[in-house]
C-alpha cells in the first residue's frame, strides 16, 4: 500500500500542461485611461438624458463638465 502513495505523490509533483485556459500575451482588456463612475440622476436629470437621441450619455455628460469647469475657471482666477 505504500507504493502506491509515493506513486501518486510522485505522479502529482509533475502536473502535465494544458493548451487551453491561463494567461496569454495581448489578452484580456486593454488599458484606457478612462475611469467609470455610477450616479444616481434626478427626475429631471434623468428625463433629460433619456430624451438625448443625437449624442451619447457619456460624451454629453463629459462635455457639460468640462464647460462648467471652464465657467468655474474663468470666474474664480
Amino acid at each position: 500500500m505504500e507504493d502506491n502513495n509515493i506513486q501518486a505523490t510522485v505522479s502529482d509533483s509533475n502536473p502535465v500542461k494544458k493548451k487551453r485556459g491561463g494567461a496569454r500575451p495581448g489578452a484580456g482588456r486593454k488599458k484606457t485611461t478612462h475611469k467609470e463612475y455610477m450616479i444616481y440622476a434626478s427626475k429631471e436629470v434623468s428625463e433629460i438624458l433619456d430624451s438625448l437621441e443625437e449624442i451619447p450619455i457619456t460624451r454629453y455628460v463629459c462635455e457639460a463638465i468640462l464647460q462648467r469647469a471652464a465657467r468655474d475657471r474663468q470666474s474664480h482666477p
